[in-house]
């Protein structure tokens, strides 16, 4: 028993001089005498120069603390950026008398002036690999059980004008995040907390600025982390706007597993002006985001978000050369497929009911499929694709439109209150075009199409007085108020911009017709020929159509054709009068 005694004696009186000089060393101990050493062993480690410039400080009691002044790491080898990360403060302690029964109590971490430089190379090597804490290393530290047990919690986050930069050479795309502002509250197993954050992404000529708050449940040992409550005040910033910019607004829930990397927001109420979309978000693989979304709405107005244009009907030349600023580079490196159920959108003045469709995003490519909803009391079924792989931008529509009311769908297109015809309408058209900017839209637009229009009536008066002109000479007489169509069929090409068609076929209630002519679709304008009894010309800009008729072209034309009916019954009476006198003798003179 003496011996058990004496043995733990000496144990106390050795561990009491442990401490007193592990103590003694911490509180004489300065870290500033010490940099180089401190930075050899950082260059050990990560095989990275640490570069201290500002003062280092450290205390023990009542906490360990620990100050870090201006600070550097430089760069993994062969990548562009001089420093990987640099920072102007650094604040953090931890409570002492915590750790003798395994737990970890952090204090607030402050940091001051953050800057990050990432990239990927086009191979996939990062310059944070490095860094990283393998699989292999992982598995080491768990079975030593250095950290199991521990109850580690953080009383908060602070940090202020923090920058992170990437690069990726592999998808070519460039990100810029400006953390203005985070602040959390105390941090741990299952805590929940309040963060707030204000920062702007901004990615070649888009940029973002958000305000968010959240409150947050953070499990810190499984990486996983649910938000309830989030609200979140956006700003977009993009050239292709028509104000250069758009607010939104929105209300998640949702969460975080950065094992499994992957984010979602289920559900999302989402306002763009006053128009709300509802909707559930996923995303997967943080290096090259996959993204699953489905939304709805009862109505949803995207005019704000497109850019804007005159129509086409009053296209001037200084807006045809307008460049359509594409996010090219996150098209590139975007992979998403969604739904979309909107119950009324409004697009480029065109209104659309019950719309259904699947957008789908992947290596450069954007494909709307299958897009069917109500279009001006008929049906439209519609697909397009954007190619943006190539540095010209290419462009493929083409569409079915079914009982279609013509009058209200051309006063919107070609924005004019006096449309040509009512009528229903029944169409079929694929074209493809290519460019950077609107002029070269139109110049390259090729393609065909088909029409088929019944049951209409002629309400352009323009027309009708051309009518009355032809009725006048023709028949003497003025047609009634309505002009009824009772069909009209036509099909048309399309080369670099320039319609034509050949094979117009009208019936109306006066006469029938036919007609001929083109349309430049890269200046908006239009020169036509109508065969109604008379030829009706129909020319001009999209927005000021004239009809006018040639009377005396007409009559002469009229004249001349019956001459030669008269030329042709006379000939033939000589002939057979000379042929009963000579009989076959002078059958060569005719």
């Amino acid at each position: 028993m003496k011996i058990v005694k004496l043995i733990f004696g000496a144990a106390l009186v050795v561990l009491l001089i442990v401490v007193a000089a592990a103590t003694i060393f911490l509180l004489t101990f300065d870290a500033n005498e010490n940099k180089q050493s401190i930075a050899d062993l950082v260059k050990e480690q990560t095989g990275r120069e640490l570069v201290l410039d500002g003062d280092v400080g450290f205390s023990i009691f009542p906490q360990i603390a620990i100050t870090l002044g201006s600070a550097q790491l430089s760069n993994a080898e062969g990548f562009t950026a001089d420093v990987f990360a640099q920072v102007e403060k650094v604040m953090a302690s931890v409570e002492l008398l915590p750790l003798f029964i395994g737990n970890i109590q952090i204090d607030t971490i402050k940091l001051q002036g953050l800057q990050v430089n990432l990239e990927t190379k086009a191979s996939g090597k990062t310059n944070w690999d490095d860094l990283a804490i393998s699989e292999s290393d992982a598995s080491k530290t768990k079975q030593a059980g250095s950290a199991e047990g521990l109850a580690i919690s953080i009383g908060g986050i602070q940090i202020n004008d923090a920058q992170v930069h990437y690069v990726n050479h592999k998808t070519r795309a460039t990100l810029r995040i400006d953390l203005i502002e985070l602040e959390t509250g105390a941090l741990g197993r299952g805590d929940e907390t309040h963060i707030h954050s204000v920062m702007q992404v901004q990615q070649d000529d888009t940029r973002l600025e958000m305000v968010l708050d959240t409150q947050a449940h953070t499990d810190f040992a499984n990486k996983r982390y649910q938000l309830e409550d989030l609200e979140l005040n956006m700003t977009v910033h993009m050239a292709v706007l028509p104000d250069g910019q758009i607010g939104l607004h929105m209300t998640a829930d949702g969460g975080a597993d950065l094992k499994q990397e992957s984010i979602s927001l289920d559900p999302f109420v989402l306002t763009l002006d006053q128009d709300t979309v509802r909707g559930e978000l996923n995303i997967k693989s943080f290096s090259r985001p996959n993204i699953r979304f489905a939304l709805s709405s009862k109505a949803l107005n995207l005019d704000p978000w497109l850019t804007t244009d005159e129509p086409m009907a009053a296209a001037a030349p200084a807006k045809s050369d307008d460049v359509i600023a594409l996010p090219t580079e996150m098209l590139r490196s975007l992979n998403l497929m969604g739904e979309i159920d909107v119950a009324e959108l409004n697009v480029s003045g065109l209104t659309l009911g019950n719309l259904k469709t699947k957008l789908v995003s992947k290596s450069g490519v954007l494909e709307i499929k299958q897009l069917d909803a109500d279009f001006y009391q008929g049906h439209i079924n519609a697909q397009a694709k954007l190619d943006v792989r190539k540095s010209e931008p290419r462009y493929v529509v083409s569409s079915t439109l079914q009982d279609i009311q013509l009058a209200p769908l051309m006063s919107d297109v070609i924005a004019t209150k006096k449309p040509m015809l009512r009528g229903l309408v029944m169409a079929q058209f694929a074209v493809n075009t290519h460019g950077q900017r609107v002029s070269q839209l139109r110049k390259n637009l090729a393609g065909d199409a088909r029409l088929k229009v019944s049951d209409g009536v002629l309400v352009n008066k323009g027309l009708t007085r051309a009518l009355e002109q032809v009725m006048a000479v023709l028949e003497g007489k003025s047609p009634s108020k309505e002009v009824l169509l009772k069909e009209a069929s036509a099909s048309a090409s399309i080369v670099a911009g320039l319609l034509t068609n050949k094979d117009l076929k009208l019936k109306t209630s006066l006469l029938d017709g036919h007609g001929r002519g083109q349309v430049n679709i890269a200046n908006g304008t239009i020169d036509y020929l109508l065969m109604m009894g008379l030829p009706i010309r129909v020319h001009g800009p999209w927005n000021d159509i004239q009809y006018s008729v040639d009377v005396k072209d007409a009559i002469k034309g009229k004249v001349g054709k019956q001459f030669d009916k008269e030329k042709k019954k006379i000939k033939k009476e000589i002939k057979e009068k000379a042929k009963d006198l000579f009989g076959d003798k002078l059958k060569n003179l005719f």
